[in-house]
């Protein structure tokens, strides 16, 4: 036995077996393809943050015209003054209702029109009769007239902005009001028109007065002006459909 050839062996296989080892890679991976996009991580649904509940959400906006209480709020006394009214109580205005998104515009109009007839012209003639040496003179006239519609009420211009549950809703308004005075002669009655904005915070589901228009009778008296012009509530609700 020669131990020169076992150590020939012997380093023949340890030399072999160094390339094997040493020149091992790790597995390959196939490269996304051009222009992919990586996937976003996915994110538990415990962390995500809530959705906006009031996102892209439709409102109820309500207007109406209610006579105001003449007493404070919430008490059902008679009123001061005594008026006699062939109107009803109440008014008889139906409430306007429309949908809208919110953070959008609402028009909504109560509005009452009137036919008035005015002379638009008129014309005198004079014609002269002679019957045997006898004169005698004939006036006439000739009225032109035209019926025209007075309006007058209420514009209002309404944006709700609701956040969501337990949350007040803010709502921005324009108003305008057309009011006509009364008429005295042939002539058109006087308008008057009256406007401004402003900004209101509001419960859900409740009526809440805006403006208020007319005036309260005096106590004691006794007119049927007050009957022309009671003292009325313009009224604005919010609710979801």
């Amino acid at each position: 036995m020669r131990i020169p050839i076992c150590r020939r062996f012997l380093g023949a296989s340890v030399l072999a077996l160094v390339p094997a080892i040493g020149g091992a890679q790790p597995l390959a991976t196939t490269p996304p393809p051009a222009g992919a996009k990586a996937a976003a991580p996915k994110v538990p649904a415990a962390t995500r943050p809530p959705k906006p509940e009031s996102a892209a959400r439709d409102l109820v906006v309500e207007l109406r015209e209610r006579a105001a209480p003449q007493q404070g709020a919430g008490e059902a006394s008679a009123p001061a003054a005594y008026v006699v009214s062939t109107l009803p109580a109440d008014g008889g205005v139906p409430v306007q209702q429309v949908r809208v998104q919110s953070g959008e515009k609402a028009v909504l109009r109560l509005v009452h029109s009137t036919p008035m007839q005015w002379m638009l012209s008129g014309q005198q003639a004079t014609n002269n009769l002679a019957v045997g040496g006898a004169t005698a003179a004939q006036n006439s006239a000739g009225i032109t007239q035209a019926i025209t519609t007075v309006e007058a009420g209420h514009t209002l211009v309404v944006t709700p902005h609701w956040a969501g549950t337990g949350r007040p809703v803010r709502v921005d308004v324009q108003w305008q009001s057309d009011t006509v005075a009364e008429r005295t002669g042939a002539e058109l009655p006087a308008t008057t028109r009256r406007q401004f904005s402003t900004t209101v915070r509001m419960p859900l589901q409740q009526w809440v007065t805006i403006a208020t228009r007319g005036a309260t009778p005096s106590a004691g008296s006794y007119s049927s002006a007050g009957a022309m012009e009671p003292l009325r509530a313009l009224q604005l609700r919010v609710s979801l459909p």
